[in-house]
């Protein structure tokens, strides 16, 4: 097991593996581009990469990464209204994510998660799809710049995974499904000074 094929860790306070900083990777992919013009009224920006990564441990079997998403596609496009007005949009989505699955059994008698070993980054989350709206007003206030802002994250309200996790005391239930936040409205103010 290596650090580059391990469970996201993020609120998980420990793991009960041993680690070492040791072994192999090998990532690869190849990613295409387009920018149109920042400063036109309609501006695009979009990409799409295809890429692998595969990393050994001491044992030297090569598996998936966390990073391992062959397919990642980001859309940004943009409307200005006026001199001070810009409505932009945002598309992001990638192949799902690997991951380990638990060994439920023993994890539900330990009262914590136990990972199957032999099955490292061998099953992949949903596919990951977001959008996310933003409009902004640049403005000026004695001289200095202010932008008002507001926006709606996760626009469509999509459950992508995030990871599964076991829910500690509870024999019957098996992994739970954790997603990323759901439609997230945002706003404010920025005043440089």
């Amino acid at each position: 097991l290596s650090l580059a094929n391990i469970v996201d860790t993020f609120g998980q306070p420990f793991l009960y593996m041993p680690m070492v900083s040791k072994g192999t990777g090998i990532s690869n992919g190849v990613e295409a581009e387009f920018n149109s013009s920042f400063s036109r009224k309609l501006f695009v920006r979009a990409n799409v990469g295809l890429g692998r990564s595969f990393a050994a441990a001491l044992d030297g079997i090569s598996r998936r990464t966390n990073y391992d998403m062959p397919l990642r596609t980001n859309l940004i496009t943009g409307l200005r209204i006026g001199k001070k007005q810009i409505f932009t949009t945002r598309y992001s989505s990638h192949t799902g994510t690997p991951y380990t699955p638990y060994l439920v059994q023993q994890s539900q008698l330990q009262q914590r998660p136990i990972y199957d070993i032999t099955s490292v980054n061998t099953a992949r989350g949903t596919d990951y799809q977001r959008v996310d709206v933003h409009y902004e007003v640049n403005l000026q206030k004695e001289g200095r710049g202010m932008k008002l802002y507001g926006g709606l994250d996760n626009a469509l309200n999509n459950r992508n995974y995030y990871q599964y996790v076991m829910i500690p005391n509870c024999p019957r239930c098996g992994p739970y499904e954790l997603t990323q936040m759901n439609r997230y409205p945002e706003f404010g103010i920025t005043w440089a000074f």
